[in-house]
């Protein structure tokens, strides 16, 4: 398959999941607290939009980007004005991802020992995924990079992110070393890389008096003196929000390991990585994980079929662990599928979704 037919392939999927994103938005942080009770309320009918959601929009992510590693060029970042919270909505997403490796990306199984190379926008080896910015205020950092495949290492390598399609809506506040930013174009040279994933961070924020809605489409290509199998092209997209308030959550899980009759520990980290403080956020699911029932949690209201943790305030860089008892009751052949099917009400708007990796999933040996 050429690089033209997989850059095809990536913008059908990535409209597809544009266009699939389940937001529901009454107002403010005491409709939060409403939509979260009736959430608690009514498990069923969240449960049957989580399973359409876990078959109609698979998304690959891989989150483990560190923004205090890169060090922004030295592009003056002006102080934003004081502001208050707009409490005028309240975002309900369900979290129901599918996905396959670190990198993001299909395993190279029978191509592992070939050389392979491919940009990344968001921290996912797949086009599509989106920033949402709000209309004023402080930048949002967006992770992008390279991920790097095979035995072999690649050489002269150079990733260039093309801006122009967004620029009219949006500037550019900072790019982390060894990337620079002229005209439309951030460019990063990497040099040789070996296999694995190189992360940068790019500093954007609204115009002011941008009007909301689509900017644009973001750009990647990759290029080095060896040819990659893999396409060498990606894609994301930009837009301005109608809020000033957000915040980006970036949530992980991990995923424990054990037999018939142990209990394990899902547990989750939330960090807020700004640029607001997040107000009142709810994490949940309406059903364990097959063939087991939640024992207890740390910081969450647990029954042995559901459980919601909510926190009602988490500051600018402040992580927030959650942990999940679960005990392994049997054997299940769904044990092999995905996790359970989350969901997440949050008072303000995140602005990037595809870090958002919450889940509840357990490995059971044995069986």
């Amino acid at each position: 398959m050429s690089d033209h037919d997989l850059e095809k392939l990536n913008t059908a999927f990535s409209d597809l999941r544009l266009e699939a994103e389940l937001y529901v938005r009454p107002p403010g942080i005491k409709a939060a607290r409403e939509a979260a009770r009736r959430r608690r309320g009514n498990r069923a009918t969240a449960l049957s939009v989580l399973v359409v959601a876990l078959i109609a929009i698979p998304l690959t992510a891989y989150h483990s980007f560190h923004p205090q590693e890169n060090t922004p060029t030295a592009i003056p970042v002006q102080e934003a004005p004081a502001e208050s919270m707009d409490p005028s909505w309240v975002e309900a997403a369900a979290t129901a991802a599918t996905r396959l490796d670190k990198s993001g990306v299909p395993p190279v199984s029978a191509k592992s020992t070939e050389l392979a190379y491919a940009p990344i926008w968001i921290e996912a080896g797949t086009s599509g995924f989106g920033v949402d910015l709000p209309k004023s205020g402080a930048g949002i950092a967006v992770p992008f990079g390279l991920r790097v495949w095979g035995a072999k290492s690649a050489s002269n390598v150079k990733l260039t992110v093309n801006l122009a399609d967004i620029l009219a809506r949006v500037q550019v506040i900072s790019v982390s070393s060894p990337c620079g930013f002229a005209g439309v174009l951030v460019t990063c040279d990497f040099g040789t890389t070996t296999e694995g994933a190189y992360f940068r961070s790019l500093t954007l924020a609204s115009r002011t008096g941008a009007p909301a809605g689509p900017a644009g489409q973001v750009n990647l290509e990759v290029t080095a003196k060896e040819p990659s199998w893999f396409s060498r092209m990606s894609h994301g997209r930009v837009s301005v929000s109608t809020y000033d308030q957000m915040a980006d959550l970036i949530t992980s899980s991990t995923v424990p390991t054990g037999k018939v009759g142990d209990t394990v520990t899902v547990t989750s980290t939330l960090k807020n990585d700004g640029p607001n403080v997040a107000p009142y956020v709810e994490l949940s699911a309406s059903q364990p994980f097959p063939g087991t029932e939640y024992s207890g949690g740390e910081g969450c209201e647990v029954t042995t079929a559901s459980f919601a943790c909510r926190i009602e305030t988490i500051q600018v860089g402040t992580t927030i662990i959650i942990k999940l008892h679960i005990r392994i009751l049997r054997c299940d052949p769904a044990q092999r599928a995905g996790g359970v099917g989350t969901g997440t009400v949050r008072a303000i708007g995140d602005p990037i979704a595809a870090n958002d990796d919450f889940q509840v999933k357990v490995k059971v040996t044995g069986c």
